[in-house]
């Protein structure tokens, strides 16, 4: 009898330390992978599609501070067609697939902003599809990890109506796309990427 009894305890003993040391719960296993940050890598073709996208994005913020609805229609259409030259599948790191669903969601948005913008000759509706290309950018900027030049972000506070608006930018000098020559220097830099 005591021999089982010790039997008994043992294998106990055996299946609590399996569940405490050895199989973790699913919970925790969770909470572990949240907690590991995804880390894109990407190579010398994807840096460089990616610089020649954010240089397209640029003469589309260029052409709204100059006020030139035709300019930013083909800044638009420039920029939807470089959009097709970043691959996702260029970014290493991402075991789960988390990186390019991620990355793939905010190239899709800016483009399909792009392209209402290529549609219009209204400045204002061009701007405010801008705001939504900028920030579906700078989230893709961000997810990518882009390692070219250095990309910031600024903010008008007193656009659309003081609700304020951000927008990327290839440089520190503030030129504001949502007023053009009305308030060229009105923005500041709210962050940066390098």
């Amino acid at each position: 009898m005591k021999r089982n009894v010790m039997i008994f305890l043992v294998v106990v003993c055996a299946i609590a330390a399996y569940f405490l040391f050895v199989k973790k719960s699913p919970k925790e296993t969770l909470e572990e992978k949240a907690a590991t940050p995804l880390v894109a890598k990407t190579n010398t073709a994807f840096e460089n599609a990616y610089g020649d996208f954010l240089k397209a994005y640029d003469q589309l913020k260029t052409a709204l501070v100059e006020t030139d609805a035709e300019k930013a229609k083909t800044a638009a259409e420039n920029l939807i067609e470089l959009a097709g030259t970043v691959s996702v599948d260029d970014i290493e790191g991402d075991n789960e697939g988390l990186l390019h669903e991620t990355a793939t969601s905010f190239k899709n948005l800016v483009v399909e902003n792009a392209k209402l913008i290529a549609q219009t000759n209204d400045i204002e509706v061009q701007r405010t599809q801008f705001e939504n290309v900028s920030e579906n950018l700078w989230a893709l900027t961000r997810t990518v990890k882009f390692g070219g030049e250095q990309v910031y972000l600024q903010h008008c506070p007193m656009a659309f109506n003081d609700r304020g608006a951000n927008w990327v930018s290839l440089s520190s000098e503030v030129l504001n796309p949502y007023f053009g020559n009305k308030m060229l220097k009105c923005g500041v830099v709210k962050d940066s990427i390098k």
